[in-house]
């Protein structure tokens, strides 16, 4: 993987590019960015223009042999760690499914990757096998290149079996890089945090968002974008996930919801949950944050109009209706409970339970019955 593929961030790339260009690449660097805003692509890049022979201008050349081998996660000198499930299970037990996964999409999540090794609902880690794997790993010569790098997706993951890794991590073997990805720093040791020089990967820009997803989706409408750059939030792979789900933007569904909702019958609210909850996770987290999305739009409405609430057009009369007869206080109190259901949803909360209790407390919060929150 090249640099020139990882979108936007060009502050951050030319930073990288100077390091390498002037040999000074740190002994252990951390990438530090949210979810789907190119801090793997970036280490992935970094990691296959080191071990190039013959890079341009810091970049990979993408043509010798060597990075024949990188582009296809085939080089013997580049190594990657990342969470596993299951029993003294290490990265290298999962290897295929990595590169299969990287050489289909390089932007992906960690619940894209627990869905892909087939283990939702399990707890990942990165266990003590895997602390000895790498340094076993990294007590060998380099194979082919003049140096040789270890990835380590998600430290955070390492909880206190990162300990195991701090001797090496502070005084590495000659040749030896350490390129740590990671998304939330308060969740990784201190002791690590300090042997790293870090890097943070900012937020994606909505014109970078904007311009990338024209490129890709040529026939997209202004509506479809600017609702799918909202709902990012800066994140390349939101914003691709939302683009492949746009049947789940359908304002007719939510719509619907907040009609049954409003009306409080309990056969009608149980068949809308039956439909949601067969849903995948990721479609039903997507439709909650069209939804907080609609109740920050119509917060807005009285004060800002349709064009700056983002409101759809198509969606202008009902939401008018809506806000006749909801109050802020009502508002904020559906926003609340939507974006506390989201952090339920993605700890693997029951979608069925989850949905029709949400709807039972927006019946209350409509007819002015639920004001404890």
């Amino acid at each position: 993987m090249k640099f020139s593929e990882v979108v936007g961030q060009e502050r951050v790339k030319d930073n990288i590019r100077s390091m390498i260009i002037q040999h000074k690449v740190p002994h252990a660097v951390l990438l530090l960015g949210s979810s789907g805003v190119g801090a793997l692509p970036l280490a992935i890049a970094m990691a296959h223009a080191m071990v190039c022979p013959s890079p341009v201008q810091g970049e990979a050349c993408g043509a010798c042999p060597s990075c024949n081998r990188s582009f296809k996660y085939l080089h013997p000198d580049v190594h990657f760690a990342f969470p596993t499930t299951g029993k003294d299970v290490t990265s290298d037990n999962l290897l295929p499914v990595w590169r299969n996964l990287l050489m289909k999409k390089h932007y992906f999540t960690k619940d894209d990757w627990i869905n892909e090794i087939a283990a939702d609902n399990k707890q990942a880690n990165i266990n003590k096998e895997e602390c000895f794997n790498i340094r076993r790993k990294l007590s060998l010569k380099c194979a082919e290149a003049e140096v040789r790098v270890m990835i380590i997706w998600l430290p955070e993951y390492l909880g206190k079996e990162g300990n195991r890794l701090l001797k090496i991590l502070e005084e590495p073997p000659p040749d030896t890089h350490f390129i740590l990805v990671a998304e939330q720093s308060d969740q990784i040791l201190q002791t690590i945090m300090s042997r790293c020089q870090l890097i943070k990967v900012p937020l994606l820009t909505d014109e970078v968002l904007d311009k990338t997803l024209k490129s890709i989706y040529p026939s997209v409408t202004d509506l479809q974008l600017n609702t799918v750059i909202q709902l990012a939030n800066g994140s390349f792979s939101e914003a691709i996930a939302l683009m492949a789900e746009q049947e789940d933007l359908n304002a007719g569904i939510l719509i619907d919801w907040m009609r049954k909702c409003y009306k409080g019958n309990g056969l009608e609210m149980s068949r809308w949950v039956d439909e949601i909850a067969v849903w995948t996770k990721e479609k039903q987290k997507i439709f909650i944050r069209y939804s907080l999305h609609f109740f920050r739009g119509l917060l807005v409405l009285p004060v800002l109009g349709q064009e700056k609430s983002n409101i759809p057009k198509e969606m202008i009369a009902t939401s008018e209706k809506l806000r006749a007869i909801l109050t802020d206080k009502q508002l904020e109190q559906m926003t609340h409970l939507a974006d506390e259901n989201f952090a339920h949803l993605e700890r693997n909360a029951n979608p069925k339970i989850l949905f029709l209790d949400l709807s039972i407390k927006f019946h209350q919060i409509m007819q002015n019955k639920f004001f404890n929150i």
